[in-house]
C-alpha cells in the first residue's frame, strides 16, 4: 500500500470532506428517542410561522362555521325514537338546514385539510433543508397529491374505526401504524398504506411509545386550552368568539402535530435505510 506524500513543510493537510448529514446530525432524521424529541422542537422553532399561517387557513373558518351551527341547532340536538320512526330532533326547525350546510362544509374541510397537511409537509422539509419557500411550488405540490391523500386518509380512517369497533387491539395497531406515517408515505413517496406497514415493521413498539407521548402532550395541552377559554368566556359559553379563541390557542398544538408527523416518518425512513433531509427535500421535487 502506497502512503500519500506528506504535505510540504509549513502547510496543513487538506481538510477531510464532511460526510453527508445523517442520524443525530440531520435536521429531521433522529437517531433515538431523545433526538426525536429534539428534532420536533427544532422543526417547530424553524417552521412555526409558516405552518401556523397555513393552519389558520383551516381552523378559523371551521371554528366560525361550527359556532354558527351550534347557534342554529340550539342546546339540544339528538336522535329521537317514537314507535317505528327515528328522527333527528333540534331546538328549532332551522337547525335541520344548518345540518345540511355542515355536511357540505365537512366535505370542504376534508379537502382543505388535506391541502394544508401537504403544504405543511413541504414547508417543514424545505425549511429544514434551508430551501426558500415558493408559494406557487407549494400549491402545485399540494394540489397534485390532494386526491391520493384524501383517498388513503379515508381508507386508513375506516380501517382504524372498524378495528376499534370490532376488536380494540387491531384498531390500536392500525392507528399506530397508519396515522403517523400516511402523510409522509403519500406526500413524499407517492405510495399507499402498504408502505406504512413496511416502515412500521420491526418498529411498532417504538412507534407506539412515540404515539403515546404525543397523545399525552396533546391531551394535556387541550385541557389547558379548555381551562383558559373557561376563564375568559365562562364554563358554558358558546359562540363564534369562543370557537375562534380556542382555535387560535390550539395552533401551537397543530404546528407540533405536523412536526410529529414529519419527524416520526423521517425516523422510520432512517431505520430502514440511509435517509436524510436532503433526500426528503429531493423527493418533494420529484
Amino acid at each position: 500500500m502506497i502512503n500519500p506524500p506528506d504535505p510540504p513543510r509549513g502547510e496543513l493537510p487538506p481538510a477531510p470532506r464532511p460526510p453527508e448529514e445523517h442520524g443525530s446530525n440531520d435536521p429531521l432524521v433522529p437517531a433515538d428517542f431523545s433526538s426525536w424529541m429534539g428534532k420536533m422542537v427544532d422543526a417547530v422553532g424553524r417552521s412555526w410561522r409558516t405552518v401556523g399561517l397555513l393552519q389558520l387557513v383551516l381552523v378559523i373558518p371551521l371554528a366560525i362555521v361550527l359556532a354558527l351551527f351550534q347557534h342554529a341547532a340550539g342546546s339540544r340536538m339528538g336522535v329521537v325514537t317514537s314507535g317505528n320512526t327515528t328522527k333527528l330532533e333540534f331546538d328549532h326547525p332551522g337547525a335541520a338546514v344548518g345540518l345540511a350546510v355542515v355536511l357540505v362544509v365537512v366535505v370542504v374541510a376534508v379537502v382543505l385539510g388535506a391541502l394544508v397537511q401537504l403544504a405543511c409537509l413541504w414547508v417543514v422539509v424545505k425549511e429544514a433543508d434551508n430551501q426558500p419557500i415558493d408559494p406557487a411550488r407549494v400549491a402545485r405540490f399540494a394540489f397534485s397529491r390532494v386526491l391520493p391523500m384524501i383517498g388513503w386518509e379515508i381508507v386508513a380512517g375506516l380501517l382504524v374505526a372498524i378495528g376499534l369497533i370490532a376488536i380494540l387491539l387491531p384498531g390500536i395497531y392500525l392507528g399506530v401504524v397508519l396515522l403517523p406515517t400516511i402523510l409522509g408515505v403519500v406526500g413524499l413517496e407517492r405510495a399507499g398504506i402498504r408502505r406504512c406497514f413496511e416502515l412500521a415493521r420491526g418498529r411498532f413498539f417504538a412507534l407506539l411509545g412515540r404515539c403515546c407521548v404525543a397523545v399525552l402532550i396533546a391531551a394535556a395541552y387541550s385541557e389547558l386550552v379548555q381551562v383558559i377559554t373557561n376563564i375568559i368566556f365562562g364554563r358554558d359559553a358558546t359562540g363564534w368568539g369562543v370557537q375562534v379563541v380556542a382555535a387560535v390557542l390550539q395552533l401551537p398544538l397543530d404546528v407540533a402535530g405536523v412536526a410529529f408527523l414529519v419527524v416520526t416518518y423521517a425516523e422510520l425512513r432512517g431505520a430502514h435505510g440511509p435517509a436524510s433531509t436532503r433526500q426528503l427535500s429531493a423527493a418533494l421535487d420529484g
